[in-house]
């Protein structure tokens, strides 16, 4: 399946995650928290998960 798509990227954990979508995306884009798989006791919950993105997504919109 990933033969068929050119932009994948792999990283270690959600900030990185941010920071690179932050890095990539262009003025217009949206930038959507879709999780392929289980975050392995990485977070408290799935709303853990959620709230560490969007508060990751303002501390970087607003430098």
């Amino acid at each position: 399946m990933a033969k068929n798509y050119t932009n994948i990227y792999e990283v270690n954990n959600i900030n990185e995650a941010v920071k690179l979508a932050g890095e990539l995306a262009e003025p217009g884009n949206i930038v959507l928290l879709s999780p392929a798989c289980a975050s392995w006791d990485m977070f408290e919950s799935y709303e853990q998960r959620g709230d560490i993105f969007c508060e990751l997504v303002h501390l970087m919109c607003a430098t």
